[in-house]
C-alpha cells in the first residue's frame, strides 16, 4: 500500500540544501503553505547545517517551530538526534494553537477555535502524551518508559500518529520501529473531531523544553503522512 505524503522536509523546504544559515521563518506561512516558522520562548532558531541536516536550537524556554501543513488523521515521522542539552522534545498534531479564540477557564475550553492539539513529548528514557483543549490547558495525560534509552548524538526515528477511531481519537507512537504508546480519547469535544475546521487551518510543531543552557536537536528528515 503506497504512502500518501502530506509534507516532506526534503521535497517541501530548502532546509536540506547545505547552505549554512539561520532561519526564523521560511516559505509560505498560510494554510497548507508548507512554510516553517520559529516561535515561543527561548529564542528558537533553525540552523541549516553543511551536512544537509537542520537543527532546532534554543535557549532556556519552550522554543519550537511550526510547519504549516494541514494534518487531520496524520503521522508525524521524525528522524533526529539530540546534539546537546538535557531537555525534552515535544510533538503536536491537529493543532490550531495560534488561531483567534478564548483560552480555557477553570481547566475547560471556552470555544473550539484554537485547539492546542494532541501531543507527545519524549526525553532520553520516558514519554508523556496529552491533549491540549486550548493553550496551556492540558488533560488526559499518560506516560511511561521508552523501548530503549536515547543518547546524545544518536539518531532515532519516531512516528507519532493521531487518527479518528469511530467516535474516539487514537494516539499511537513508536521509536525505531518499537511501539510504546497506545492511547484513546473516548470523549473528544465536537471541535476536536470537526474535520472541516482542520482542513481550513491546522499545523504541527516540534518543540524543545530547555531548563537551562542551550539545546540542539538535529533533524535528518521530517515527514507528515496521511494515517
Amino acid at each position: 500500500m503506497s504512502e500518501t505524503v502530506l509534507y516532506d522536509s526534503y521535497a517541501d523546504s530548502k532546509l536540506h540544501d547545505g547552505n549554512v544559515r539561520e532561519v526564523k521563518e521560511e516559505g509560505s506561512i498560510t494554510p497548507n503553505g508548507k512554510g516553517i516558522q520559529c516561535r515561543a520562548s527561548g529564542n528558537p532558531k533553525i540552523v541549516v547545517n553543511a551536512d544537509k541536516t537542520f537543527s532546532l536550537v534554543c535557549e532556556e524556554g519552550h522554543g519550537r517551530f511550526y510547519i504549516y501543513c494541514l494534518n487531520y488523521d496524520a503521522t508525524l515521522e521524525l528522524e533526529a538526534a539530540w546534539m546537546k542539552g538535557d531537555g525534552d522534545c515535544s510533538l503536536k498534531l491537529r493543532s490550531r494553537h495560534n488561531e483567534e479564540g478564548k483560552d480555557c477557564k477553570d481547566g475547560k475550553p471556552i470555544d473550539g477555535n484554537k485547539f492546542g492539539g494532541y501531543g507527545l513529548s519524549i526525553d532520553r528514557s520516558e514519554y508523556s502524551a496529552k491533549r491540549e483543549p486550548t493553550h496551556n490547558c492540558h488533560d488526559q495525560s499518560k506516560g511511561g518508559s521508552l523501548p530503549n534509552k536515547i543518547k546524545n548524538g544518536e539518531f532515532f526515528k519516531i512516528k507519532f500518529t493521531v487518527k479518528d477511531d469511530g467516535n474516539s481519537v487514537k494516539q499511537t507512537a513508536e521509536l525505531n520501529g518499537n511501539s510504546f504508546l497506545s492511547k484513546t480519547d473516548t470523549d473528544p469535544e465536537p471541535f476536536m473531531v470537526d474535520k472541516s475546521l482542520y482542513q481550513q487551518q491546522s499545523y504541527l510543531w516540534v518543540r524543545q523544553n530547555i531548563d537551562s543552557g542551550t539545546g540542539e536537536i538535529r533533524i535528518k528528515r521530517l515527514r507528515i503522512l496521511a494515517a
